[in-house]
């Protein structure tokens, strides 16, 4: 069974056969008469072309990349552990693992925005002047230039969601 682009080429290849005469003084002055039997015939031609418009054989692979946000949590008694998810030219995600006690001392990052999302636990954000306690399911940006930490004042374990764009990493 012949695919719809081998299909159209066949159609085309047998208008352009069926035409009289251009095709073939076409041919002659160029001395390519013949040719066609070393090349593709019109039919193959136009059919792989229409396959791959079809097929989209010419548009770049790509394998999804995907992480189990519970299994990739690591935390360490010895200080806040970060463990990175992804991270492209453009941006980073990350998973910051706190025990109690733990933190990350505030700083800032000039022309690159974060995001924190808790995923469990309780953590004491400070975004420039303002301190406020987040838990489960909340989110909070720092925007660039702006003074941010956090800290697990809590009795348990705290596990966050970073983002940051641009990368700082890779400027």
């Amino acid at each position: 069974m012949r695919s719809s682009g081998e299909q159209a080429g066949l159609h085309v290849s047998r208008a352009i056969a069926a035409r009289p005469g251009p095709r073939n003084r076409i041919a002659d002055i160029h001395g390519l008469r013949g040719l066609h039997r070393f090349l593709e015939s019109p039919n193959e031609l136009v059919g792989r072309w229409l396959n791959s418009l079809i097929s989209f054989e010419s548009a770049p692979q790509i394998t999804m990349q995907t992480r189990d946000l519970k299994s990739e949590r690591r935390f360490s008694s010895e200080k806040l552990r970060k463990v990175n998810l992804f991270e492209s030219e453009r941006m980073f995600a990350d998973i910051y693992c706190l025990e109690p006690g733990q933190e990350q001392k505030p700083h800032s990052h000039q022309g690159a925005d974060k995001i924190y999302v808790v995923l469990e636990g309780v953590g004491r954000f400070q975004i420039g002047d303002e301190e406020r306690d987040l838990g489960r399911d909340q989110i909070v940006l720092a925007p660039a230039g702006i003074d941010h930490g956090v800290r697990n004042a809590s009795q348990e374990r705290l596990a966050l969601l970073v983002f940051m764009a641009p990368n700082p990493n890779k400027a």
